[in-house]
């Protein structure tokens, strides 16, 4: 039996969750070649929400 594709989402997730990520997020003025980042941060996989 064929594992359903959400079986191998949830599998895939937690194998990278594993891996203890690290996740970067980035803030700008816009989408256009003359906007600007704002904003960069960074966030370890085990802080606080």
């Amino acid at each position: 039996m064929n594992p359903s594709p959400r079986a191998g989402a949830i599998r895939l997730a937690q194998k990278h969750l594993a891996q203890k990520p690290v996740y970067l997020d980035t803030e700008t003025t816009g989408v256009t070649k003359n906007d600007v980042l704002v904003e960069i941060a960074v966030i370890d996989h085990e802080a606080p929400p």
